[in-house]
């Protein structure tokens, strides 16, 4: 059920980010005034950087309920996996077009140089705390004592220590 729920997530958060992606894509295509295709992109890209991370801590949180209750890391493995694509998207891909974009109507200001290694580098951090947030979380579950689930009668509980009389 937990994974159904989580992939329902993933879904939806996929579709928000590339709406956005889009939305953001589409502004550096336009034929309007330069200096407005600029402002406008730079809007909708921090909007998409904003819920971008938004979107990421949601689906690490249930990533963690996920690995809590199942003992099943995947979640947390596919939202990692949706992060870097979407930073792949807005670092590698979008900001090289809005690089040419500025390029092309005598707008440049930003070099491009540093987006990507931004990008890498984030990943990287990421990847890093993936993984030691599934560490974390797989030691402190294995360290709460779990109650049986069953509560036993005590008279029956004392009849089960006696040693049997043959």
């Amino acid at each position: 059920m937990l994974g159904r729920l989580f992939l329902g997530l993933l879904a939806l958060s996929f579709a928000i980010m590339t709406i956005l992606s889009y939305l953001c894509y589409s502004w550096l295509q336009s034929i309007g005034n330069p200096a407005s295709v600029v402002k406008t992109y730079t809007f909708y890209s921090g909007i998409s950087w904003t819920v971008l991370w938004i979107l990421f801590i949601a689906l690490i949180g249930f990533g963690n309920v996920s690995l809590w209750i199942e003992r099943k890391a995947w979640a947390l493995w596919l939202s990692l996996l949706f992060f870097v694509v979407f930073i792949v998207v807005q670092t590698f891909w979008l900001e090289n077009v809005f690089y040419n974009f500025q390029q092309t109507h005598e707008l440049s200001e930003s070099s491009f140089f540093l987006k990507p290694f931004l990008g890498v580098t984030i990943s990287t951090i990421a990847a890093v705390g993936i993984f030691f947030n599934q560490f974390i979380v797989m030691r402190l579950r294995d360290k709460i004592p779990v109650k049986d689930r069953e509560t036993k009668d005590p008279d029956m509980v004392e009849s089960e220590n006696l040693p049997d009389a043959e």
